[in-house]
């Protein structure tokens, strides 16, 4: 599966509006204070980000991989995380309603 289905598997455009990568892998500029430096993960949300609310809506996020539920939300984020047959642990941080 290519990156571009992974992204349009857990976050499905929203009309025509397909989702994108908005900070990757090691990125070390722009790091919100507390967050990893370098970046240890990749964002993606639609375009135009925050701005353009896209989100607003809460949008179904849908798991990368098939695996066991091991968090649910239920810390100060609302981190899902899934541990797949690898013992790879997939974090995915949905979006803020309202955002």
């Amino acid at each position: 599966m290519s990156w571009e289905d992974m992204m349009r598997r857990i976050l499905q455009p929203a009309g025509s509006v397909p989702p994108l990568v908005t900070c990757g892998y090691g990125v070390t500029t722009d790091r919100p204070p507390g967050s990893s430096n370098p970046h240890r993960g990749i964002d993606f949300n639609f375009v135009g980000g925050r701005e353009a609310r896209l989100n607003k809506s809460n949008p179904a996020v849908r798991s990368p991989v098939d695996g066991v539920v091991e968090s649910a939300g239920e810390d100060k984020w609302g981190t899902i995380a899934i541990r797949d047959k690898n013992g790879l642990l997939h974090q995915i941080l949905p979006p803020t309603p309202g955002m």
